[in-house]
C-alpha cells in the first residue's frame, strides 16, 4: 500500500489528465525553443535582400518573402 499522496503528485496527475494544459504546454516549450534556437538562425534580421523581396514560398524562405516597406 502507498503512503499519503503528496501536493506535487496531485498536481502532476491532474496535470496529465487535462488535454488543455498539455497542449499549452506543447506550444509554450516551442516558443521557448525557437526564443532560444534564434541567434543560430543564419539570416540577419536587420538586412535586407531587396532582389528576393515578395517572393512566394521556397525551400530557402519557406514562408516567402515581405514586401520590406520598413521604415524608421
Amino acid at each position: 500500500m502507498r503512503g499519503p499522496e503528496t501536493m506535487a503528485t496531485m498536481v502532476w496527475r491532474r496535470f496529465r489528465h487535462h488535454p488543455g494544459a498539455i497542449a499549452g504546454s506543447v506550444v509554450l516549450g516551442l516558443i521557448v525553443l525557437s526564443v532560444v534556437l534564434a541567434p543560430l538562425s543564419p539570416y540577419d534580421p536587420l538586412a535586407s535582400d531587396m532582389p528576393n523581396r515578395l517572393q512566394p514560398p521556397s525551400w530557402q524562405h519557406p514562408f516567402g518573402t515581405d514586401p520590406l516597406d520598413v521604415t524608421y
